[in-house]
């Protein structure tokens, strides 16, 4: 009786922690069902660039189709350059290879 009360907590805990990390911004995101992955590819990554800067959540809202996740009632832009090297199939099991 007292192991599954703990594992009740334990689990009731986890998806406390689960619905936290849900809520990134402003706006709640859905959480969905973990998924299997599995790479298909893989490449270097040898130099990468992140810029972000600060807009005017009106005039950003205009230009995009979708609503925007504000921080803090703030809009943020991302610039994401970056170069890979060596790109190549990862098949760690040639069934699940696609067909091409």
């Amino acid at each position: 009786m007292r192991s599954s009360a703990r594992f009740s907590g334990l689990i009731m805990q986890a998806v406390q922690s689960i619905s936290r990390l849900a809520t990134r911004g402003e706006t709640p995101q859905r959480l969905a069902p973990p998924r299997v992955f599995a790479p298909l590819l893989l490449a270097d990554w040898m130099r990468a660039v992140f810029i972000h800067y600060e807009v005017d959540p009106a005039a950003l809202q205009r230009e995009i189709p979708f609503q925007l996740d504000l921080w803090k009632g703030r809009a943020f832009v991302s610039l994401v350059a970056f170069t890979m090297e060596r790109l190549r199939r990862l098949l760690s099991n040639p069934s699940r290879a696609p067909v091409f």
